[in-house]
């Protein structure tokens, strides 16, 4: 029998307080799983209503929204349960490794697949060539050069990228009124 960490060993009382907070944690998925199922499936009544009409119902987002809003979470979903267990077990390099081949992924794999099921080069509105783009290559150096630097990611490094992101989103909506 493989001997692995438990969460509680064998030969200690579970705890009430350890009990509720489990639940407590489960309670707070489900309701999270259900409100996701909820908002994604009023999303897809409201499309295909949308669809069988041939135009776009009036109580639904648009297009745009729907298409911003259902696919970043669900993708999104992996790299924060790794990270979030990663952190927990005090395995920083994980997360860190984790989220940095999911976008040379995405980067290397859908974008160009993407491409391919569209038949022709994937179009770049300015905004993606004046902002978007550099602002990525700004915020990866200003975290990735001091953490390669030190030798590990440190608390500061994550305010700054988070501070840095802010003021990309700022420039973003006055500039280009996203």
């Amino acid at each position: 029998m493989a001997s692995g960490k438990r969460s509680v060993p064998r030969n200690k009382k579970i705890s009430r307080k350890y009990v509720r907070r489990r639940i407590l944690v489960l309670l707070v998925f489900l309701c999270l799983l259900l409100g996701l199922l909820y908002g994604l499936y009023r999303l897809v009544a409201a499309g295909i209503a949308a669809i069988g009409k041939k135009q776009q119902p009036e109580n639904t987002p648009p297009p745009v929204e729907t298409a911003l809003s259902t696919p970043p979470p669900a993708t999104a979903l992996p790299e924060l349960v790794t990270t979030l267990t990663a952190i927990r077990k005090k395995e920083s390099s994980l997360s860190v490794g984790n989220i940095i081949g999911a976008n040379i992924m995405d980067l290397t794999l859908i974008l160009p697949l993407c491409s391919l099921i569209l038949g022709k080069p994937l179009p770049v509105q300015s905004q993606g060539m004046l902002l978007d783009i550099p602002a990525c290559l700004v915020i990866c150096a200003a975290v990735l050069v001091p953490a390669l630097w030190k030798g590990k990611f440190q608390r500061w490094m994550g305010f700054l990228a988070g501070g840095l992101y802010i003021v990309y989103l700022t420039v973003m909506f006055t500039c280009f009124g996203a």
